[in-house]
């Protein structure tokens, strides 16, 4: 697997950066940059960049980057019906859950207005909007999010050449779009993307030529931050600007540049506060969010504490600090463990041709880039794309028994699509 797209060079291109450059603020830089009091310790610093090298060697010593291919991965016809249909399901799932989000908005009274309000940078309108017409839906809205599988799928079906990918790509992409610019949920967009990049690049012919060159490489590594920074800029432009517009201050991208950095430092804080106030006791509730997770694990006892503290603006609790706060700091390291295990897994079994991996790596792996800022595998969002994906691997193992019997009786008519190619025999 390319280093650029393994754990490892995930965790490089992004991650990385954002927590060296949060972990250098000072506390007087960090108190008037952010307004926030500070918690993070320089004790809790040594103990995030350990976990962090924690990941980063696991990612790096379990799946070692190489120039070579993944694998290939024969579909008889069974198979092929298996990935058609279950593109067409999860396709059908996400679509439908938005379908319904926007009818309920439709029914609340949203009117477009209201839309051009937030696009006219009136301010308090994406409050308005996500508070009285885009609420979510439990048990509906959730499963928006197992679109992040669909998309490589898709890609895959069309690198076998059973249906093109670029309209569900790109209607999927379109409605990520609009999630997070009427809801603020610029994560819709991320997962999107992150999802059918990874596919694209893995389901190539071959390693993009540009890729080899490693000039290249740090250059879009960088214009990667570029475009990171471009793209949140656009959206705060709509969400928060206008308010800090009218409250004087910095210019536009001076604003943007520290938005962006806060959300990273202050997640290391977040979770710093917690750890502080929760002085060692075990609270494995605050690590995750959603109903199903309160149910299993219980409410946060600290849920409303950071308010009382003033740390409202950013909101986010570190994936890094997060689970030493939960489950103390040896749980939170075996805790975080398990995540690079998990993602090393599906990377391997990626690279060996698996379909079910490849979507399930490619849906999860914002979890990874974004692991500073949140731990994202214990979140609602991510739930789904797991029960998903178990499904997926339920089922996929139905249709390869198909495959063996049919083997069995000499009657396969085989496709083989490899990463780096289709062929058929």
């Amino acid at each position: 697997m390319n280093w650029l797209w393994s754990p490892i060079g995930m965790l490089l291109v992004l991650p990385a950066p954002v927590l060296i450059g949060s972990l250098s603020l000072s506390d007087e830089t960090f108190l008037e940059m952010f307004g926030h009091p500070v918690f993070l310790t320089s004790q809790l610093k040594e103990i995030a960049a350990l976990y962090f090298l924690l990941i980063a060697t696991v990612a790096a010593i379990a799946v070692p980057s190489s120039t070579t291919a993944l694998a290939s991965v024969r579909l008889d016809a069974h198979q092929q019906a298996w990935l058609d249909r279950s593109v067409r399901a999860l396709t059908l799932v996400t679509v439908s859950s938005y379908g319904v989000w926007f009818a309920a908005a439709a029914s609340r009274g949203l009117r477009f207005t209201s839309i051009l309000a937030l696009l006219e940078s009136a301010p308090d309108a994406m409050y308005e909007l996500r508070t009285e017409y885009l609420s979510t839906i439990g048990g509906v809205t959730t499963w928006m999010q197992v679109g992040a599988l669909a998309v490589p799928l898709a890609i895959l079906r069309s690198r076998a050449g059973i249906r093109r990918a670029r309209s569900i790509v790109s209607t999927l992409l379109l409605f990520s779009l609009l999630r997070a610019l009427l809801n603020s949920e610029r994560l819709a967009v991320i997962e999107i993307l992150i999802s059918a990049l990874l596919a694209l690049l893995m389901l190539r012919p071959a390693v993009p030529v540009l890729l080899r060159r490693k000039i290249v490489v740090a250059t879009l590594v960088a214009g990667s931050w570029v475009a990171l920074l471009l793209t949140f800029g656009a959206f705060e432009y709509f969400r928060s600007w206008s308010n800090y517009r009218a409250s004087g201050g910095t210019g536009f991208w001076v604003y943007v540049s520290r938005l962006l950095l806060g959300y990273y430092a202050t997640a290391l804080n977040n979770a710093a506060f917690d750890i502080t106030l929760l002085n060692g006791r075990s609270a494995p509730g605050i690590l995750f969010d959603g109903n199903f997770y309160t149910w299993i694990f219980g409410a946060s006892p600290i849920a409303r504490a950071q308010y009382d503290y003033g740390l409202t603006i950013y909101t986010n609790r570190s994936g890094l600090l997060g689970p030493s706060a939960a489950f103390g700091f040896l749980g939170g390291g075996v805790v975080l463990l398990a995540m690079a295990v998990l993602v090393s897994v599906l990377a391997r079994r990626t690279r060996a041709g698996s379909p079910v991996a490849l979507a399930m790596y490619c849906g999860s792996a914002v979890g990874l880039l974004e692991v500073v800022r949140l731990f994202y595998f214990g979140t609602s969002r991510f739930l789904p794309v797991l029960l998903a994906g178990i499904v997926l691997a339920i089922t996929w193992r139905l249709a390869s028994r198909k495959r063996a019997h049919d083997v069995q009786g000499h009657a396969s008519a085989t496709s083989l699509i490899a990463m780096t190619g289709v062929e058929r025999s």
